[in-house]
């Protein structure tokens, strides 16, 4: 009986210490699992996945300077030898395209007969083509004429187109200021002939009893504000048979109206002339031709836009206002074979020159 209880203290003995291990065991793997979570507390998938988001942001910061760096503009300094063709090649390229454009455009302004429009949508000119307009010198001369004889000359107040067959000027163009219309020389009344013109003109005892009074195209009264050019609008140059009652009259009206004009848009062109029949008569042993009209087209160049009106009278007296003389520059173009203000751009050309408005100037 002894004996089998020795036996059986032992087992429990073996058995006691298999668990004790155990435990201990156990205890180990907690603790070497506490250590492990204070170092790495995520699970691993965890970890793997922030591992990757934090791979993805790095790779999106160098996608994004990449980008950056291919945007800047690659210079010689800092290009590869590869990069450098490709920027020299863009250029070209980008050279080639610009030629072909301004080609293009030039070949179809010159296939038009046009330059760009000067004035906007609405008719209206920007301050700049304003000032481009500054540049053209003598813009109130016509275009010279090839139908008829014609000789400028041209004096400190006026230029005129001389013709030697009618004793005449063909125009006298002029431009007027609003300085200029407040001058004080006086008028001499001593027509004589213009030592500029090489054959015959026109002299006092052509219009002696003629019934016709020496009528200035530039007027005397437009130039008082120079000694020289007052004396100078008396040459015969600028001298055309008027009857009285129209030189005096709605002729001398309009010239008043003139200086008006040119006080409240600072300047105006103004080209003037005779107009005559094929069988008009003449006057004087030089023979100096009669017109039947009389022509005066005046430009407006620098007001809140640029403007111009043309104005037709019969070589006669008239009780009407002015505005029932009112043309278009246009048709007087066409009626005398006068090319005006030819120098401006076609565009504008054809604007001012086609239409008129009479609460523009009156």
């Amino acid at each position: 009986m002894a004996k089998k209880n020795k036996n059986s203290s032992g087992k429990k003995s073996g058995s006691s210490r298999s668990s004790r291990t155990t435990i201990l065991l156990i205890i180990a793997a907690l603790l070497t699992f506490g250590l492990l979570w204070q170092t790495y507390p995520a699970p691993f998938e965890s970890r793997w996945a922030a591992l990757k988001k934090e791979v993805a942001k790095w790779c999106t910061t160098d996608e994004k300077q990449i980008a950056q760096n291919d945007s800047k503009p690659v210079t010689p300094a800092t290009a590869t030898p590869t990069q450098q063709k490709k920027t020299e090649n863009e250029k070209k390229e980008s050279d080639s395209k610009n030629e072909k454009k301004q080609s293009a455009v030039k070949n179809e302004t010159e296939k038009k007969g046009k330059t760009e429009p000067v004035t906007d949508q609405k008719g209206f000119v920007p301050k700049s083509a304003k000032a481009d307009l500054k540049k053209y010198k003598k813009l109130e001369l016509p275009a010279k004429a090839t139908d008829r004889p014609e000789q400028i000359v041209e004096h400190l107040g006026y230029a005129a187109s001389y013709n030697s067959r009618t004793k005449l000027p063909n125009w006298v163009a002029y431009e007027l200021t609003m300085h200029e219309v407040k001058g004080n020389s006086k008028r001499n009344n001593r027509f004589v002939q213009d030592p500029k013109i090489r054959q015959g003109q026109a002299s006092n005892a052509d219009y002696t009893r003629s019934g016709y009074d020496r009528g200035h195209m530039a007027p005397a009264a437009d130039m008082t504000w120079d000694k020289q050019a007052m004396e100078e609008s008396f040459y015969f140059t600028n001298i055309c048979p008027q009857a009285p009652e129209l030189n005096r009259g709605i002729w001398k009206s309009l010239e008043d109206k003139g200086r008006d004009w040119a006080k409240k848009d600072s300047a105006i062109l103004i080209v003037c002339g005779p107009i005559l029949s094929k069988r008009c008569k003449s006057i004087g042993l030089n023979k100096v031709a009669v017109p039947d009209q009389f022509y005066k087209v005046i430009m407006s160049p620098f007001g809140k836009k640029p403007k111009a009106i043309g104005f037709l009278f019969k070589n006669e007296g008239s009780n009407e206002k002015l505005q029932k003389f009112a043309v278009s520059v246009d048709s007087i173009q066409k009626l005398t074979g006068i090319d005006f203000f030819y120098q401006l751009p076609q565009p504008l050309q054809t604007e001012v020159e086609r239409t008129y408005n009479l609460n523009d100037w009156f």
